[in-house]
């Protein structure tokens, strides 16, 4: 075995597919180089290649006097062989063990997909499956330089692995803990009928899911929407993070394995999945490195200056910094999920813009539609860009607002080097003449409408009457 290096891979679906994947180097039988496809599945613990892409592979079959038993939806774990398959993910020369599947995997894609990498794959190689920048990289934190106060979520998976030798996390149904597997080779988030059932939680049924098929048959589905919230941890303890989500609704648990733990105590089942496109809009790092799940907390969301705001009526909002030295009037959000967001109030932008990169750290408290804008940019070339939406706390003041996607990365990185600051996006004119803003650069402020300001004493007279 060549000596592990650091790697860092970009995904090859990028947004387009539901599931990551990562693009590798195998010879065939005849020793001619060829590319295929392995998704990245956190959801077996084994690697698994198509038994229908074995003839066009370089394989070596392996006597084990007990054979592999593989688990999946839609029934009981099968037998199958095993091969050993030699490729190249970057610049790591692998020699692995692979089950045999029968699965066929249904999607054509440029390069044929023979199988999948499981997740003793990753920790073999100390690797990190980032949502955050859609890559598969080497583990780049330790716990000296991540802590949990640092993340917006933070999990230790070890545990889970341990017992169940997948990566689970906690969730709550109406107060009630279970277990959840954080599958990256599910298209679909999953939860039991019999959870549901058992927490009485109430959630928006939406009528028949499709048919699921796993490794060993098929399941039918319901389909609804769901409140849960997520375990996260803190130095002080554990937290919940609200979420709503679709989920498809088998009958049973996911997987009620007979298990027992160190101390001889059975195992709670699994009676969920968080699919890859859910953990992708968390922006998740399930880094198998350190054996933790995180996401660190944005780097848009600066330190407010919480005595500073107080000297301010509720009419008034500081510029974050002084626009004739900076040459630009910003704001700093100071309440709400955007605690901390840096904007630029631009009177020569008509939409208002959010940068790429901070939307991809904060997208789970935006909405999308399916709608694209043109957006015009610096060079004058209009270009197709998503449009997101949602709400921001200004003020007291809870705005509704419509954001542009600019993917220009470049002008987040030539702010910074300018102001010293990371900004997040744009306020433009439309919205600040929709609701009246005035901006006073004698004064450094934006000023707001006192039609905008609700006296609590005046309401609940109206209230009463």
């Amino acid at each position: 075995m060549a000596k592990k290096k650091d790697i860092y891979v970009n995904l090859f679906n990028g947004e387009d597919l539901e599931v990551p994947f990562v693009k590798v180097e195998y010879l065939d039988q005849d020793a001619k180089e060829h590319a295929a496809l392995l998704m990245i599945d956190s959801g077996s613990d084994v690697n698994v290649v198509f038994k229908n892409k074995l003839d066009s592979l370089c394989y070596k079959e392996v006597k084990n006097e007990h054979k592999h038993m593989l688990n999946g939806l839609g029934g009981d774990a099968k037998e199958v062989e095993d091969v050993e398959l030699n490729f190249t993910l970057s610049t790591l020369m692998c020699h692995e063990t692979f089950c045999v599947s029968d699965v066929v995997y249904p999607l054509q894609l440029e390069y044929p997909v023979i199988g999948l990498l499981g997740n003793l794959f990753l920790s073999k190689y100390n690797l990190a499956l980032d949502y955050g920048d859609l890559t598969i990289h080497t583990s780049k934190v330790t716990p000296e330089n991540l802590d949990a106060n640092d993340c917006d979520y933070f999990f230790h998976m070890e545990l889970g692995r341990k017992n169940y030798h997948l990566p689970v996390v906690f969730m709550k149904l109406n107060e009630k803990k279970i277990v959840a597997i954080a599958d990256s080779g599910s298209t679909d988030n999953m939860v039991a009928a019999k959870s549901l059932a058992d927490s009485h939680v109430l959630f928006d049924y939406l009528g028949d899911g499709d048919t699921m098929y796993g490794a060993t048959g098929e399941v039918k589905t319901k389909l609804g929407r769901i409140p849960f919230s997520l375990v996260s941890a803190t130095a002080d303890g554990e937290k919940e993070l609200k979420k709503v989500a679709i989920f498809k609704i088998p009958l049973d648990y996911i997987w009620s394995p007979q298990l027992v733990d160190e101390d001889g105590d059975k195992l709670p089942p699994i009676e969920a999945v968080l699919c890859s496109s859910f953990m992708a809009s968390q922006g998740w790092v399930l880094d198998f490195g350190e054996q933790i799940i995180y996401k660190r907390r944005s780097s848009f969301l600066l330190h407010v200056n919480e005595s500073e705001q107080k000297n301010h009526d509720d009419r008034h909002l500081r510029f974050y910094s002084d626009s004739s030295k900076v040459g630009m009037p910003l704001i700093q959000i100071t309440e709400g999920d955007f605690k901390g967001m840096v904007l630029l109030v631009d009177s020569g932008s008509s939409g208002n813009v959010i940068f790429e990169k901070a939307y991809r750290e904060m997208q789970d408290n935006f909405s999308k539609k399916d709608e694209s804008n043109r957006l015009m940019g610096l060079e004058g070339n209009p270009v197709e860009v998503e449009t997101v939406y949602t709400k921001v706390c200004i003020q007291g003041r809870n705005y509704p607002m419509r954001f542009l996607v600019s993917n220009n990365n470049h002008t987040v990185e030539l702010l910074k080097k300018n102001l010293g600051v990371s900004v997040a996006g744009i306020i433009g004119t439309l919205f600040m003449s929709e609701h009246d803003w005035t901006l006073d650069f004698g004064k450094q402020e934006v000023i707001f409408p006192i039609a905008d300001i609700v006296d609590p004493e005046q309401l609940s007279k109206k209230e009463d009457e």
